[in-house]
Order: structure tokens, then C-alpha cells, then sequence
């Protein structure tokens, strides 16, 4: 009876743990300009990155503009749709929630006022992250920007 109860025990702690770290945003993303809409000229590089921390996730990018100046994001936030700071803009905060495990919806505030809505989707074979980004005001139905990532 006891190794049952450890054998189910030990059952529930791993698939706990796999839930844990299904995460499809997790890993490291390089930017596809190709197959990305954008009005702003092409960057010579960005890698976005997604870790873990605590119950949310911590975003990182490094993105290296057409005249080579680097430009970074980083900052922790949870998928409860609370504002968290964002680290390398001290007037910039960040939210966001899970619509579904493959999709975020969250904004991006200067100031306390909205810079842009963003949706972020992973595919189901989790290869590509896709990043619709729109101004809280903008009339169109197609987002005013699109980036697309491929895992790395």
C-alpha cells in the first residue's frame, strides 16, 4: 500500500512539473523580417528570449536596429493581467494573460497611458512566435504591426 501511495505520489509531482514547463513561449526566438509587416526599416538582428521566473516569465530582446545601435527589453511579469515594470524603461510597465496556451493578449503603458495592444501566438508545432502589435486608437481591424520569430 505505502509504494502505491509513493507511485501515485511521485505520478502527480512529475506531471505537476511537465504542466509547469509546457510553456510554449519558453525558449530562445530570432526574427524572420521577411515574413514580418512592418513600416519601420528592417533591424539588422533581434532574438527574443522567454525563461522562466517564479509563476510568470521573465522577456528579454536584444534588437540591433539598421544603424547597429542596440536596443534591449527586459522585464518579469505573471500571465495575471497586473502591470509590472519594464526594466530598461523605467516609465514603461507590461501586462498580459493567457487567452489560450498558445496565445497572450496584453499592453504596453508609457506613463500610465497605452502604447500598443499586443497578441502573441505560438504555433501548435511551437517552431513560430507571431506578434501583433496595434495602437489602442487604431480604427483598422489588422494589427498596425507583425513580427514573426522562429525558435532557435
Amino acid at each position: 500500500m505505502l509504494l502505491i501511495r509513493f507511485l501515485v505520489l511521485s505520478t502527480l509531482l512529475v506531471s505537476v512539473g511537465f504542466a509547469a514547463d509546457s510553456d510554449p513561449f519558453l525558449g530562445k526566438w530570432k526574427l524572420n523580417w521577411s515574413k514580418s509587416h512592418s513600416s519601420d526599416a528592417a533591424p539588422k538582428r533581434a532574438i527574443r528570449k522567454y525563461t522562466k521566473s517564479g509563476e510568470g516569465v521573465r522577456v528579454s530582446e536584444d534588437w540591433v536596429g539598421p544603424d547597429g545601435k542596440h536596443l534591449k527589453l527586459d522585464y518579469i511579469a505573471n500571465y495575471d493581467g497586473k502591470e509590472y515594470p519594464v526594466r530598461t524603461n523605467k516609465t514603461e510597465t507590461v501586462s498580459f494573460r493567457h487567452t489560450d496556451p498558445f496565445i497572450v493578449e496584453g499592453a504596453s503603458k508609457v506613463d500610465g497611458r497605452v502604447r500598443y495592444l499586443f497578441k502573441r501566438i505560438v504555433s501548435q508545432d511551437r517552431k513560430t512566435l507571431t506578434i501583433e502589435m496595434s495602437t489602442p486608437d487604431a480604427q483598422a481591424k489588422e494589427p498596425s504591426i507583425v513580427l514573426v520569430y522562429e525558435r532557435m
